[in-house]
């Protein structure tokens, strides 16, 4: 064999899409090559890799001699790495992940986009996606991940009705608008991260700063919880038997309507309602519930 060939590198170009090369030599079993690819057809040693819309994977080997067993040995390992590098895809061009991990029982976390369950970062324009998730990984099912209009926080309408832990994992199918695939980039959350769903802690007390006061004026309601509020913090949900007179305007909704949180770790919160004016005196009330209910009074004067 001529000298010059004795060194010679074959590059083995297959193509692929949508994959991202690592920083740094691609190594097969002759000289490290580091490489990018613009297109399938152009290469060019460089010395960083980089991510292409249209990837290539590399593999470099040595042409020494023909033995065509030690060459099968090695085409089949270099098959069973470029299956391995198949089931990845750019994930830094589209990535999601679960950004809620700590869940209070029976509250809805979508009603009115308040909480996101999980984030998605998408580089390019979206033609359309699915976003899913699941809840129970891996026995469980994907279910729809809900977004509002031109944002990429993702909300769920899942309300748990039992406490504990749970392995969750989010995924999404992205088209971009210039893509001829049908879905550009297929990505998920994995490994997979545990959550906690914590029970509502029973709320102890709630009043009003002072028991009566001229109707217009705003009311200071003190809530305190019979424990300190766990880390996905308690919520407490309040009812108005007079919404003319004491609105709860203002205050967050869920599913179980307007709500004050008291936050992780603490026991207290306080809110300020505005009341309405009276001709007479008149008594209104506020029911504040968590795992339990109670009532705090408060009369309006003319």
């Amino acid at each position: 064999m001529p000298p010059e060939h004795q060194n010679r590198t074959t590059v083995m170009v297959f193509r692929t899409r949508n994959l991202r090369l690592r920083p740094g030599p691609v190594q097969g079993n002759g000289p490290a090559v580091n490489c990018r690819t613009t297109d399938v057809h152009r290469l060019e040693a460089n010395a960083e890799s980089g991510e292409t819309s249209d990837a290539a994977i590399i593999l470099a080997r040595p042409s020494v001699r023909h033995r065509w067993k030690g060459d099968t040995m090695r085409i089949a390992s270099f098959a069973l790495a470029l299956l391995a590098l198949f089931s990845r895809t750019a994930t830094g061009q589209a990535t999601i992940q679960v950004v809620k991990t700590d869940f209070e029982q029976s509250v809805d976390y979508g009603v009115n986009w308040i909480e996101p369950v999980a984030t998605a970062d998408v580089k390019c324009p979206i033609g359309k996606w699915k976003k899913t998730i699941n809840w129970d990984y891996p026995a469980g099912t994907f279910e729809e991940l809900l977004q509002p209009v031109e944002n990429h926080r993702l909300f769920s309408r899942k309300v748990f009705s039992k406490t504990g832990d749970h392995q969750v994992v989010a995924k999404a199918w992205v088209h971009c608008q210039d893509s001829a695939d049908e879905w550009t980039y297929v990505v998920d959350s994995l490994p997979a991260k545990t959550i906690h769903v914590w029970p509502r802690v029973p709320i102890k007390t709630a009043g009003f700063s002072a028991p009566s006061l001229t109707g217009g004026q705003p009311a200071s309601l003190h809530l305190r919880l019979g424990a300190p509020a766990p880390r996905s913090g308690t919520r407490v949900s309040l009812t108005s038997s007079d919404p003319a007179l004491l609105p709860l305007r203002g205050l967050p909704v869920d599913n179980m309507g307007p709500f004050v949180m008291v936050a992780p770790g603490k026991t207290e919160a306080t809110v300020e309602l505005q009341t309405g004016s009276v001709t007479s005196a008149k008594s209104v009330r506020v029911r504040a519930a968590t795992g339990s209910a109670v009532t705090a009074t408060l009369k309006l004067l003319p």
